[in-house]
């Protein structure tokens, strides 16, 4: 039997970003998010990124372990700042871009790039506790 995720209902609350907040616990329940891709921003290896986040994560306490999947018919990259610094995940083959492992409580700054400026693919990003 296949792993199902639904979809979860966000109230989103908008930081002085303008990027939706979802804020996270130990043991949450996965969030599927979606959004457009890309921007005009180079962000060095992982492609173009907009100039605002496409989604701000909050995280109240250490996560031993999570992880950020994300999935479109193009190529996207993943770009999160966080309170350990930034990091940037691209696919490897037919693997898409994650990043996964322990979490430090605080805010995350996540942002869905793309290998050429402009181009605004569609994408699904999840958030998991699942390995």
């Amino acid at each position: 039997m296949g792993k199902s995720y639904y979809w979860v209902a966000l109230v989103l609350a908008l930081t002085g970003c303008g990027a939706p907040v979802v804020a996270v616990a130990p043991g949450f329940t996965p969030v599927m998010l979606q959004g457009r891709a890309g921007g005009r921003v180079a962000s060095g290896l992982c492609g173009y990124i907009g100039r605002r986040p496409n989604h701000r994560l909050q995280v109240s306490a250490d996560l031993d372990y999570a992880k950020l999947r994300v999935t479109s018919p193009a190529v996207v990259t993943l770009w999160v700042k966080g309170p350990d610094g930034v990091f940037c995940a691209t696919p490897i083959q037919t693997r898409p871009a994650q990043i996964s492992g322990y979490w430090k409580a605080g805010t995350y700054d996540l942002f869905i790039g793309s290998p050429a400026p402009n181009t605004l693919p569609n994408y699904q990003l999840l958030l998991t506790t699942e390995r």
